[in-house]
């Protein structure tokens, strides 16, 4: 039941339905008094239009005993007063009975009436728009039409349950540019479009669109109002009007030809002039010949440094490249005479540009049917370039010059600046011409420190400053020099007086006034302390390495001797015993088993260190064959695990289609046992160990699972290493070589193996194995 406020109205009901109690708040909205109310019937003060309602719905909470309800309903006071009430009503019961009512209403007239005015609005929204004279459509967000009005039926020729669910696109005469998806935020702003629909039968319709966006009580935009008013009488009008207009301008064009030719002479003629550069001439002067004159297009050849004919502007830009070798540009260049082709779709002009007697090119166009006259036309045009065009090749070779000689110089200076080893240039007096920022860093002295001075007084050590200068005089006087144009190995100075070991090369740079010695100089100090550090460190690997192959063959041998050595006896002591009649016999044999039980142990651990051993030198034998893995793991399971004592066996599954595969059996026998053990090991109370082949497109997966003791989380990353061994296993036996084995012969075979482990709920090894080009 709701919270009631002290403005709600309280009043209590007994079993009939009659008023036992009613506050203040109550009285008062009745215009009534406390007194004048009790005793009356609950229905006397509800509107009689909904007394059957409310009376319903109470009796149907009394029969069902409902604790709490809810409702909404008109009431009458006793002076009259229409209002409406929500009224929260909770049952009171005794011993399962019903035998009060306890109400708590709300004045919620406002609302209501608020509610009826707007559906009343929305109702004669409803009307105006669907006698309104134009075209209407609600649509929704994603152009999906719910609504239409009567005129837009008349105009469109469709019914409304046609156009219930349309896209409004699918209106569009042009489908291809959606116009109301594409510019709905814009129309929606206030401003109007036209745009052409297509009718039901296929008829044009030109409209006038305008959008008005349609919202929720949220203020959000949930779609739009379309609103078409039918402009295709006035669109007939305007193309007539159009086609009057173009009438006039064609009787006009010939007088304004004859004008424009002068004129456009007269503009052409003055941009050239005010064209700076050969790019500029050019493109001024395709588009003028197209553009101005009327010409289908315009290409300009021009001779290269090469001597050869090449296409260098042309207009408008999607036209095909011509070859610059045909006969008639050939004809034109070599004669300079002007060469006209004509066809049946027009003619070509093919004019030579020529500037002061010196052939430069061509201009070649075509033309459609004014063939003189554009002749005459092109040629004018020709004579008018000529001149700057080669001025402005003049001035683009000088630029071009200026600008390579500068980038080169820039490119230079900034390879030097961002170079990793230190550049220094020196004359042939030995004095300081060139000193990057490299060479800054290794010797400590600046730019400004070394420019003019004498390079063997800032870093050259003492005693190689002699020979320095010696070396010099040599190369300069003989051209000769035996450290010239190689890479040597010396000590230079630090300005700090420090020597330190570099890596030099100098080369000698002839010009006309004499040499040029360029010095490239790499600071190798932790380069020759990382070279001693890995050599004395690559000594100790080695000696490590030889000491411990020596220990694990030196110790697999000595343990093996002593172990055949008891096997043997043991041997003979069961065949002895086997012939005596002794009181204690079984106990003796017990103890005879348990000593060939531990030598067993021992001799696998011996063997596991021979293979890993083998492993770290690279000595094991791998023999890949083809193997049938389904039969492998079938047969391993047969003659390994088929006889346990506990009589658990091995639940083989089969995924996919088998195949073939290159691999050692005799290893991968290896890795399938060990997993394979380890899953009855350390499952001694489990269900069956699982193991899974599933055959995919590019790999083999193998998983063996167990409901055993599991792994301990943060150990299960260090499960591969040698001699490691959960610290859960407790009495299990093992010596944790067994895993990393395993994960060495997989990875042999260009596998990868990994666990996927919880403690106390059991271990899954995943195996793929990849089949490569191995599959048969």
């Amino acid at each position: 039941m709701q919270h009631a406020h002290g403005r709600d109205m309280i009043y209590k009901l007994d079993g009939n339905g009659r008023f036992t109690f009613v506050n203040n708040a109550m009285a008062k909205f009745f215009d009534a008094t406390t007194e004048s109310l009790l005793g009356l019937y609950f229905t006397d003060v509800i509107r009689e239009d909904y007394r059957k309602k409310v009376f319903d719905f109470y009796v149907d909470q009394f029969e069902r005993k409902l604790p709490s309800t809810y409702f909404e309903f008109p009431v009458i006071s006793p002076s009259g007063k229409d209002r409406w009430v929500g009224q929260s009503v909770e049952a009171v019961t005794n011993e399962d009975q019903i035998v009060e009512f306890l109400a708590v209403s709300s004045d919620i007239t406002d609302r209501v009436l608020a509610s009826l005015s707007l559906r009343y609005t929305e109702e004669r929204y409803r009307h105006v728009i669907e006698n309104i004279n134009l075209g209407t459509l609600e649509v929704t967000q994603d152009d999906t039409i719910i609504s239409a009005n009567r005129s837009f039926c008349n105009l469109s020729e469709y019914e409304v349950d046609e156009l219930i669910t349309k896209k409004a696109v699918d209106l569009l005469k042009e489908r291809k540019d959606s116009v109301l998806v594409k510019r709905m935020a814009d129309l929606a702003n206030g401003s109007a479009i036209e745009i052409e629909l297509e009718s039901k039968s296929g008829n044009s319709v030109w409209v006038m669109l305008s959008v008005v966006p349609i919202k929720n009580k949220h203020n959000e935009e949930i779609g739009h109002l379309c609103v078409f008013h039918n402009v295709s009488k006035m669109k007939l009008q305007e193309r007539s009007l159009q086609e009057l207009l173009e009438e006039v301008e064609s009787r006009n064009e010939d007088l304004k030809n004859k004008q424009d030719f002068l004129t456009s002479i007269n503009d052409f003629a003055a941009k050239l002039i005010g064209s700076s550069s050969l790019g500029q001439v050019l493109d001024e002067m395709t588009m003028t010949v197209v553009q101005k004159f009327g010409f289908i297009d315009c290409r300009i050849y021009l001779f290269g440094d090469d001597g050869k004919l090449r296409q260098v502007a042309f207009f408008p830009n999607e036209i095909l490249a011509y070859e610059a070798d045909s006969e008639s540009l050939q004809k034109v260049v070599s004669e300079g005479v002007a060469v006209v082709n004509s066809s049946q779709d027009g003619s070509v002009i093919n004019v030579p540009l020529i500037a002061d007697g010196e052939t430069l090119g061509a201009i070649r166009s075509k033309t459609v049917n004014k063939q003189w006259e554009d002749l005459q036309t092109l040629t004018t045009l020709s004579n008018l370039s000529g001149n700057r065009i080669k001025s402005a090749i003049v001035k683009l070779k000088r630029l071009e010059a200026e600008r390579a000689l500068k980038e080169s110089e820039t490119r230079l200076r900034s390879i030097l600046d961002s170079a990793l080893d230190a550049m220094i240039t020196i004359d042939e007096n030995g004095i300081v011409t060139e000193w990057n920022l490299r060479a800054e860093e290794i010797f400590g002295y600046s730019i400004d420190e070394t420019l003019g001075k004498d390079l063997s007084n800032l870093i050259v050590p003492e005693k190689y400053r002699e020979a320095h200068n010696a070396g010099m005089k040599h190369f300069l006087n003989t051209g000769n020099g035996p450290i010239l144009n190689q890479r040597i190995e010396i000590h230079a100075e630090h300005k700090n007086g420090d020597y330190f070991p570099v890596e030099l090369s100098i080369v000698p740079i002839q010009l006309n006034e004499g040499y040029l010695f360029s010095a490239f100089i790499r600071d190798i100090t932790l380069k020759k302390k990382a070279e001693d550090d890995m050599s004395t460190a690559l000594q100790k690997q080695k000696e490590l390495a030889e000491l411990k192959s020596r220990l694990i063959s030196m110790t697999s041998h000595e343990y093996r001797t002593p172990l055949t050595t008891i096997k043997s006896s043991l041997d003979l002591l069961s065949f002895i015993l086997e012939n005596q009649n002794l009181l204690n016999r079984d106990k003796i044999e017990k103890n005879i088993n348990r000593i060939n039980f531990e030598i067993d142990r021992l001799n696998t651990l011996v063997n596991d260190i021979l293979t890993v051993g083998k492993l770290e030198a690279g000595s094991l034998p791998f023999r890949s064959e083809p193997t049938d893995v389904v039969e492998l793991c079938s047969s391993l399971i047969e003659n390994t695990f088929g006889h346990q004592k506990d009589g658990r066996v091995v639940n083989l599954e089969v995924l996919g289609n088998p195949v073939t595969l290159q691999l050692d059996e005799s290893l991968y026998s290896h890795i399938l046992s060990n997993l394979l053990q380890n899953a009855f090991k350390y499952s001694p109370l489990g269900k069956n160990p699982q193991l899974h082949l599933r055959f995919g497109e590019e790999h083999l997966e193998i998983r063996v699972k167990d409901s055993g003791i599991g792994i301990p989380l943060e150990e299960q990353e260090l499960l591969f290493d040698s001699f490691y061994r959960g610290s859960n296993v407790k009495n299990i036996q093992g010596h944790g070589m067994g895993l990393a084995i395993v994960k060495q012969f997989v990875e042999l075979h260009g596998g990868s193996i990994e666990v996927i482990s919880e403690e106390g709920e059991g271990t899954e090894f995943i195996l793929k194995q990849p089949y490569k080009q191995n599959s048969q």
